[in-house]
């Protein structure tokens, strides 16, 4: 299983711009959930200098439902805070400590998603998919802008009753970047009664490729590889204030998920490898850059629907 998920892994890394939104669920009904989700990512070594942990906690909503027989409308909602712990060097030739990546560059790091969308149901069997995701990622007291705004654009295809794809395109701002354009790749493949392959993501760029087994109503397994980036703007203190910072990993989990009425409760172990650190000024001008060590990855998370 685990070779599974490095070649899973490898793929994942090559096509990090990719975004891999979950296939879109039908709705004859409104349907509600909301979901919190907890994650600590074990201290590894900084290759620069210094270590990093991370522990990240999430809430989150999704709605759904038809706006008439032929339009659905979608809402994925969500607010992230996530506190990065940098131990420290034995030394640093840079007078800017935050180059060094020692000392906290930057600690506490808060998210809001929101994404509002549409599907327009074409036939039985295609949909176009429009999202417009909307992102806020900054630390405390920045002054400069941390909003990014996007459009995703997707058409997918129920190519039979145990294969359904999507391929479309999303276009994005960036914080001191050029606009992003970037694929977008949706599957949900039944390869056995109890067996299929997936995506799973939000309309934004990065999201999980998943294998799972469900022998049962109740348990399902999965074996993952995921591709994270975090692109936030720093406080408006210390050496580079309303600077640019971004954290990059592959997390390789397998899983295991709960489900009982409208509860579930899904409980993941793995590693974080490919992890890369950068540091920029408030113009977007590199300072620094940095890989770390392969990290240990504990995940849970609990969703109710409605």
């Amino acid at each position: 299983m685990w070779g599974l998920a490095f070649v899973l892994g490898g793929a994942t890394t090559a096509l990090g711009q990719v975004a891999l939104p979950d296939i879109e669920r039908d709705a004859p009904d409104w349907e509600a959930d909301y979901r919190f989700a907890i994650q600590y990512q074990k201290g590894a070594a900084i290759d620069s200098g210094g270590s990093l942990e991370i522990m990240e906690y999430a809430l989150g909503a999704w709605l759904e439902g038809p706006l008439s027989d032929s339009v659905q409308f979608h809402l994925d909602a969500a607010y992230v805070f996530t506190d990065y712990d940098f131990g420290p060097a034995a030394g640093c030739s840079n007078p800017m400590v935050s180059v060094c990546f020692t000392n906290n560059p930057w600690q506490d790091i808060q998210r809001l998603d929101v994404a509002p969308g549409t599907s327009l149901i074409l036939t039985p069997a295609l949909r176009l998919r429009l999202s417009f995701p909307l992102r806020w990622n900054s630390e405390g007291d920045a002054d400069e802008n941390g909003v990014t705004a996007g459009m995703l654009v997707q058409l997918q295809w129920k190519m039979s009753s145990r294969f359904t794809a999507g391929l479309g395109l999303g276009v994005t701002s960036e914080l001191e970047e050029d606009v992003s354009v970037y694929p977008v790749f949706s599957l949900d493949w039944k390869m056995g009664p109890d067996v299929r392959l997936r995506t799973r993501g939000g309309p934004y760029q990065g999201g999980t490729l998943e294998w799972v087994w469900s022998p049962s109503d109740f348990f399902q397994a999965a074996l993952s590889a995921g591709y994270e980036r975090q692109r936030f703007r720093l406080a408006n203190k210390g050496p580079n204030p309303d600077g640019i910072a971004e954290a990059t990993s592959v997390p390789l989990l397998v899983g295991m998920k709960f489900r009982a009425s409208r509860f579930n409760l899904v409980v993941e172990g793995g590693m974080a490898v490919s992890g890369d650190l950068r540091i920029e000024d408030h113009t977007g001008q590199l300072l620094a850059v940095s890989d770390y060590g392969s990290a240990g990855i504990l995940r849970g998370y609990l969703a109710l629907t409605f």
